[in-house]
């Protein structure tokens, strides 16, 4: 969070500069190309949990500023605990985040998510200002937290798999129910969601597992990765395959980084989380 790696050219080793930034931890960011920003929302800095978003802007002196002011960006006393998913819409260059969990949700005494969200949170990338966040309401079902979620240029649409539904306190645990359902939100014209009927290797269900995805256009395919696993889905079928096992040497978490110019996927994967 406080790094931003230099230019660098062909084959060349990259260097990091450091940045006056800010502690953070299991959060989302996005970046814009066109604008050359990146956008941070939500996460912890140590046991804080400060709900903020924060955007950097790319130039000759690369600076960061505060964008939401510590509370949800559209309802005020809400602080995004888990930011769920960002992800950055190219044909209408605006981020979309999606789902997580707030902090007002969660009993003092539960450790884990508590309560899953069905909001999309909107931000056009021109001119932005905390008040410019527009709020859509997901249909019954989709509240969640841990899914995947991507965005698929060729259909202007964002894609989001599994998570953790139901998520709510009992007793003194947190209990959710494990997901594997694939939805869309279209992007071209009006917010519409719609169920995907999925078919093949379809990933399990799991609980308390982050997922990340991301889309590889020039092959219509989506991955998914999971702590332990990669998994493919061909957009045109919507028919699922393994695709392997991650590295066993791996910690932390996992990283499915696009190519911004091509849409393309490197098959880069940063680390995992093991539970």
């Amino acid at each position: 969070m406080e790094r931003a790696s230099e230019p660098m050219a062909t084959g060349s080793i990259p260097r990091w500069s450091v940045l006056n930034g800010f502690s953070r931890d299991e959060h989302v960011g996005a970046f814009d190309p066109a604008g050359q920003q990146f956008l941070v929302l939500g996460g912890k800095d140590g046991y804080y949990l400060p709900g903020d978003g924060w955007l950097l802007t790319l130039n000759a002196q690369p600076a960061w500023r505060r964008i939401v002011e510590g509370w949800h960006p559209v309802r005020d006393n809400l602080i995004l605990r888990d930011p769920g998913t960002l992800i950055y819409d190219s044909g209408n260059r605006q981020m979309i985040q999606f789902g997580g969990m707030s902090q007002w949700d969660c009993h003092p005494n539960c450790r884990g998510p508590c309560n899953g969200h069905g909001e999309v949170l909107v931000l056009p990338m021109d001119g932005i200002q905390p008040a410019h966040w527009m709020s859509v309401t997901a249909p019954p079902g989709l509240a969640r937290t841990g899914h995947a979620a991507a965005y698929d240029p060729r259909r202007r649409r964002m894609l989001v798999f599994g998570g953790d539904g139901d998520v709510h306190f009992s007793g003194y645990w947190c209990t959710a129910t494990g997901l594997n359902d694939l939805w869309e939100l279209s992007l071209a014209d009006t917010f519409a969601w719609r169920p995907l009927e999925q078919s093949g290797q379809v990933p399990p269900p799991r609980v308390d597992l982050k997922a990340y995805a991301a889309v590889d256009s020039l092959g219509d395919r989506m991955y998914v990765a999971r702590w332990d696993s990669l998994w493919a889905l061909d957009l045109a079928s919507r028919v699922w395959a393994f695709a392997g096992s991650m590295p066993s040497s791996a910690p932390f978490s996992t990283s499915l980084p696009v190519d911004a110019a091509t849409n393309a996927l490197p098959l880069v994967l940063i680390g995992r989380y093991q539970p």
